[in-house]
């Protein structure tokens, strides 16, 4: 082979690895900069009362009532500690909390995630911003495809829409209570049917992207 036409083959074959890396989509999960406020329920200033008293159960936690996160439901008076949400790309963190390397694939008939270890152990060890959960946000090249909530499993709250569900690590004076092996599962809750496993293969974006990326789990 010739000298130019080896020089050819290499410009060839470099423009396509580039186009390939191109066409990849980069799956993340983000969580936001600031809490963002859900698009349902009034705010919990407009039930004094109730917000009294939440603040009355805050005193002595490191738990903040923030009023531009809970609501109440104006009919049943329930009080919506995390509720859906809706984010834009200028909602996101500067970087993921979990990163496409850390994230092994779904299995998209049981709607188990599974996370590298890292990952696993930065969301176990995650600070808390909303009471005994935080926001989270599935994003395919930063834009969000599913908004919901990493959940303290130590929380009797009703956390509303998408959720993963965790158990936290817990450090004592003498030891810590550590889960390395604890399997996470994208789940949904509404007031209708509770908690269930939602068809995940039904958000085509995010069914695409794992396959794509071969991280579809069996």
């Amino acid at each position: 082979m010739s000298r130019t036409s080896s020089i050819i083959l290499l410009i060839f074959l470099v423009s396509c690895k580039n186009e390939t890396s191109k066409n990849v989509d980069i799956i993340e999960i983000y969580t936001p900069k600031k809490p963002i406020a859900s698009y349902l329920g009034e705010s919990i200033v407009e039930y004094p009362n109730i917000y009294n008293q939440l603040l009355q159960d805050a005193k002595g936690t490191s738990f903040i009532v923030d009023t531009n996160i809970v609501k109440v439901d104006s009919i049943t008076k329930q009080v919506y500690y995390a509720n859906k949400f809706k984010s834009t790309e200028k909602d996101l963190s500067n970087n993921p909390l979990i990163n496409s390397s850390e994230i092994k694939g779904i299995n998209f008939e049981t709607n188990e995630i599974v996370f590298s270890e890292s990952g696993s152990k930065k969301i176990r060890t995650i600070k808390q911003r909303v009471k005994y959960c935080n926001q989270f946000m599935v994003t395919v090249n930063r834009k969000s495809i599913i908004n919901g909530y990493l959940v303290n499993s130590l929380t009797s709250n009703y956390v509303y829409g998408y959720q993963i569900l965790y158990v936290p690590t817990i450090k004592f004076k003498e030891k810590t209570i550590d889960n390395k092996n604890q399997e996470y599962f994208i789940e949904y809750y509404s007031k209708e049917k509770g908690l269930f496993k939602p068809n995940l293969k039904k958000n085509t974006e995010l069914y695409k992207a794992f396959k794509d990326n071969n991280k579809i789990l069996k």
